[in-house]
């Protein structure tokens, strides 16, 4: 098993303890191990990850489609990259719409590429 399809299964693990309808989870990787993961919640606000220390990437994964198991998109927000800047991450990796895996090099990231979704009603419904 390859070191995508490894995070990739820690990833599915991970998010089904989210309570929102769109699950979604995300593991800090340093040196090819897991130091950290998380997953939406409803009500979580703030989270304070020390990934700086000696550098860190993160994977990011969003599941769903009719088998609960296909990667779907999961390109941070423009307030998820200011938090995971602030963090000292060094990398994202995540899925676009076709499922490719993309990374963003936090040293050379372009506001003009994220995005701020608005809507009336929150993500976890």
């Amino acid at each position: 098993m390859g070191r995508e399809d490894r995070y990739k299964r820690i990833g599915k693990e991970v998010s089904v303890n989210s309570d929102c309808h769109v699950q979604m989870s995300a593991l800090l990787i340093r040196k090819g191990s897991v130091i950290a993961q998380g997953f939406n919640k409803r009500g979580y606000r703030a989270s304070s990850l020390h990934a700086e220390i000696d550098g860190a990437d993160m994977w990011l994964f969003r599941f769903g489609g009719y088998d609960g198991e296909s990667t779907r998109m999961s390109k941070p927000c423009s307030k998820c990259i200011e938090a995971i800047y602030a963090a000292g991450v060094k990398r994202v990796f995540y899925y676009d719409w076709e499922g490719t895996l993309n990374v963003i090099k936090m040293n050379q990231i372009d506001s003009e590429d994220y995005y701020t979704i608005v809507r009336n009603a929150s993500p976890c419904r």
